[in-house]
């Protein structure tokens, strides 16, 4: 579980459900499934001074 306090200081607003996913190297926020079956969640990665923010779409064939 990630201090949540961080993405607070940064000014990104999540839920107590960001985890670390060391496989894809990034904090993960809270995602769900479309109707057509494409998962969505957002990611956060950090280096020096920055946050950087991803949204990402998984779909069966592609990610996005």
């Amino acid at each position: 579980m990630a201090n949540i306090e961080i993405f607070n200081k940064f000014g990104v607003s999540v839920s107590s459900s960001v985890t670390y996913s060391s496989s894809l190297n990034v904090f993960t926020g809270n995602g769900y499934t479309s109707a057509a079956g494409n998962n969505y969640f957002n990611a956060f990665r950090f280096a020096e001074g920055i946050l950087i923010k991803e949204d990402v779409g998984v779909g069966y064939a592609h990610t996005f």
